[in-house]
């Protein structure tokens, strides 16, 4: 893991202990949150839970100081509530048989220490960049892009290797609103009529 990212200020030990003043922690706070978002971005990681964090971040063997386990649930908190920068996908229980499947946001998680879904890049953000890759990469009209080909054949792209599950809620949350210029497959079970999961994206 790399941390030549990082802000100098990730060395500075106050930033390890709660502050007592509630201006200063939710300060604090948001130092945190920003360190966290600047190492998953420099170090391309889409999923992360609070055992991780204490590893990668929370435990700083350079000054000999590590965050409580209390000061680490607030921050976590913050990150996952405050802010919504970490999100927890689940299928959408609406979701009939003879339609697409659906994800959504999961505002409730059973199991925060499951590994969320960190946004150092917005929902929409992402689906721009997908977008404009696609729309510069098309070989003509009805150029036919899998999930597949977007994660692991998108060399140098800022969305190489992203999250699966977080490139489909991506193309159904943004790049579905451009109706008139993408179109979405999916699995579809003939004898059956049923729909599967999203495979691919056609640009037309």
């Amino acid at each position: 893991m790399s941390f030549t990212e990082l802000p100098k200020i990730y060395d500075f030990p106050p930033l390890y202990t709660k502050q007592p003043n509630v201006l200063v922690f939710n300060k604090q706070l948001e130092t945190w949150s920003n360190i966290i978002l600047q190492y998953c971005q420099a170090n391309k990681i889409f999923r992360m839970n609070d055992q991780r964090l204490r590893m990668d971040l929370f435990d700083n063997k350079k000054i000999n100081r590590s965050v409580s386990l209390d000061l680490e649930k607030k921050i976590w908190d913050h990150v996952f509530q405050a802010q919504s920068r970490i999100v927890y996908l689940k299928e959408d229980p609406s979701t009939s048989a003879s339609s697409c499947r659906k994800i959504q946001i999961d505002k409730n998680p059973i199991k925060k220490a499951e590994y969320g879904i960190v946004l150092w890049k917005s929902i929409e953000d992402w689906g721009s960049i997908v977008l404009n890759y696609m729309v510069n990469s098309a070989n003509g009209s009805n150029s036919i892009f899998t999930l597949y080909e977007l994660e692991n054949q998108s060399y140098n792209e800022l969305f190489h290797n992203i999250d699966h599950e977080l490139l489909k809620y991506v193309v159904q949350e943004e790049l579905c609103k451009n109706r008139k210029r993408v179109v979405l497959m999916y699995e579809e079970d003939p004898e059956e009529d049923q729909y599967g999961e999203l495979v691919g994206i056609k640009l037309v």
